[in-house]
């Protein structure tokens, strides 16, 4: 996360399902005046997320917004463009988290899916996730390929990641 970041640009990122642990480093990636804006659904993940943060010297640069993502990702609206967006939450509504990036981004932002090379049969995938998550993450790459605003490809890792640059129409 870290290195893409650096490679990006980026000075403002944002994070769906912070951890602490992404969120860490895509924020020590960040300029001195960079910011990151993460959703967590869950006020105790939250909580432990912004106080790891902050213990890491990482508060004044990294914040968390508790709630549902759906409802509050147009709070965000005011913070936009984002430069980098970085997905991992849960696979079903990832087509609304994109449809969110999408909006949220400028031309030139990596937006970056953790988790699409679940397989939409529910065949050989990650590990816990069903053929219902599976279509969502299978769509969300279709829609990546065939949205004439972002230039896609998949990235192969221990789950598989995907990622698309805003309004970039070749490699």
């Amino acid at each position: 996360m870290q290195l893409l970041v650096a490679l990006t640009g980026a000075s403002c990122a944002g994070n769906r399902h912070p951890g602490g642990y992404s969120g860490a480093w895509i924020a020590r990636a960040l300029p001195a005046a960079g910011r990151l804006i993460s959703l967590e659904m869950n006020p105790r993940h939250a909580a432990f997320a912004q106080g790891q943060w902050n213990r890491l010297g990482l508060g004044a640069t990294a914040t968390v917004i508790s709630g549902p993502a759906l409802a509050t990702l147009p709070t965000l609206t005011p913070a936009a463009p984002f430069d980098m967006i970085f997905i991992d939450a849960d696979k079903e509504t990832y087509p609304d988290y994109l449809e969110w990036a999408i909006r949220l981004a400028r031309p030139g932002t990596a937006i970056v899916l953790d988790n699409v090379e679940l397989r939409p049969a529910g065949g050989s995938g990650s590990p816990g996730f069903t053929a219902r998550t599976g279509h969502a993450a299978y769509d969300d790459h279709a829609g990546l390929r065939s949205t004439p605003r972002q230039h896609g490809c998949a990235l192969r890792g221990w789950a598989g990641s995907d990622g698309c640059e805003e309004g970039r129409q070749e490699c």
